[in-house]
């Protein structure tokens, strides 16, 4: 064997170690992603949001979640606050039936009732 191939086989195995050991870091970060923010986490993100701007949300689940990284807690911090507006749009425009529109369930019951009633 050459001199050569060898220093060649050791520094592609070292690459190989590192970029192994990159790929181990950025799955155990997207897992803590998957993971979620608690209730608490995410009213303290919202809260501080609404309050000093977006910024200071993001600091907020950053300060309570270390593990992540800036650019994951924006990622959290912006898919929370979407779907804050999809709950308020679904609140706004809401289709009967659902549940949602914040009528009772008797009152929908009573409307069910007299459908039946006048078949």
């Amino acid at each position: 064997m050459d001199r050569g191939f060898l220093y060649f086989a050791i520094a592609f195995g070292i690459i190989l170690v590192l970029w192994a050991f990159y790929l181990w870091r950025d799955f155990y970060s997207s897992k803590s992603k998957r993971r979620g923010l608690s209730l608490e986490d995410k009213a303290a993100a919202l809260v501080m949001g609404e309050n000093e701007g977006a910024q200071a949300g993001i600091l907020e689940i950053r300060k309570r979640h270390p593990e992540l990284t800036v650019n994951d807690c924006k990622v959290l911090y912006y898919r929370l606050l979407e779907e804050e507006a999809r709950a308020k749009y679904r609140v706004k425009n809401a289709k009967p039936g659902t549940g949602v529109s914040g009528r009772s369930n008797a009152e929908l019951q009573k409307e069910k009732q007299a459908r039946e009633h006048l078949e």
